[in-house]
């Protein structure tokens, strides 16, 4: 197991949530890859975004992952001066000290806002990044959201 890893499953396992561990067979970067290994429906699965404005603000937003962000709607929640961009890869290592591909709010707490879109509460269950790509987490959305402590925004197209 990895440092990272380890970090998210200390994490859940020191606030007493109940958690499943899902190992893939190959490192998982999108939606689509957790889906077909796990076998859950998108609407389950959690995406994370970084996004940056000009002024190097930065804000995880994260979505189910059925759903597009909205860019006006990410601005606004965001609080941007302008118009937000996707963090490089580059960015989201040295701002969050992880992946493309494997970020989690799990590890990105006390770093940068993160901000969940409001349709997240309608879920029972979610699953998200461990940390790394061939780890992912499935726990309580509502254990969640008393962890990360988000704010919500309708942030989706």
């Amino acid at each position: 197991m990895t440092k990272i890893e380890l970090a998210a499953e200390n994490i859940l396992r020191q606030a007493g949530v109940r958690y499943e561990l899902f190992e893939f067979s190959k490192p998982v970067f999108t939606v689509a890859e957790s889906q077909a290994e796990t076998g859950l429906l998108p609407e389950q699965i959690l995406k994370s975004m970084l996004l940056v404005d000009r002024l190097n603000n930065f804000v995880l937003f994260c979505l189910l992952g059925n759903k597009k962000i909205d860019s006006k709607k990410a601005k606004a929640a965001g609080e941007f001066v302008n118009s937000p961009r996707f963090a490089t890869p580059q960015e989201v290592e040295k701002v969050l000290n992880q992946k493309v591909g494997a970020v989690t709010a799990l590890l990105s707490i006390g770093k940068v806002p993160i901000i969940f879109d409001s349709g997240i509460k309608a879920q029972t269950k979610i699953s998200l990044s461990a940390g790394v790509h061939h780890f992912e987490v499935i726990l309580p959305t509502k254990d969640l959201i008393k962890l990360v402590e988000p704010r919500f925004a309708s942030i989706v197209q």
